[in-house]
């Protein structure tokens, strides 16, 4: 697939799970207090946005391949480290699960209104991860963008869905091929 140069003055960074704001984010599904749920939010959105800024360019390796799963939708991908969403005791004993961190693409033939066209990825791309099965696995490279209708930076919350979902561009995927 298509591989995009770095830009001046951006370093690659390795996916870490943003555990605290995952945290912050399922304490405000259950928080009686609405102040306390606008408060654990505003928490979880400012270390979402230190984690992944705009024109981050975050690699995945063979230790944490990018998948596609059965959560992920059109151009979407979860991070195989934490496909599988982690529970936890919360208040009162309460089980709780994290948000899925799902990392989603743009392309001309599908994208969000408030993505910038420089910011898609290849419509080629695209196109061979849709006709992917599920399950299927990348290694690469992926630069945060912008997304001028988001809750931070570049990313959405949906509670609905329980994701977080990071807006990005493919810069270099490579398809893992199981042996």
């Amino acid at each position: 697939m298509a591989a995009s140069p770095l830009h001046p003055g951006e370093s690659l960074v390795p996916y870490e799970v943003p555990r605290l704001a995952l945290k912050h984010l399922a304490d405000s599904t259950v928080d009686p207090c609405p102040v306390c749920v606008e408060k654990l939010k505003k928490r979880a959105f400012k270390a979402l946005d230190k984690s992944f800024p705009a024109g981050a360019v975050v690699c995945f390796d063979d230790a944490c391949p990018l998948v596609k799963t059965k959560d992920c939708g059109r151009n979407e991908l979860v991070p195989a480290c934490s496909r599988v969403r982690e529970e936890y005791r919360g208040r009162e004993e309460q089980l709780l699960q994290f948000p899925l961190m799902l990392f989603r693409f743009h392309t001309r033939a599908y994208n969000l209104v408030g993505i910038g066209d420089k910011d898609y990825s290849s419509d080629t791309d695209g196109q061979t991860i849709e006709k992917l099965k599920t399950g299927s696995s990348f290694t690469g490279k992926l630069r945060i963008i912008s997304y001028e209708y988001g809750d931070g930076a570049s990313f959405n919350y949906s509670a609905q869905r329980n994701v977080v979902i990071i807006h990005c561009q493919l810069l270099d995927i490579i398809k893992i091929v199981k042996k």
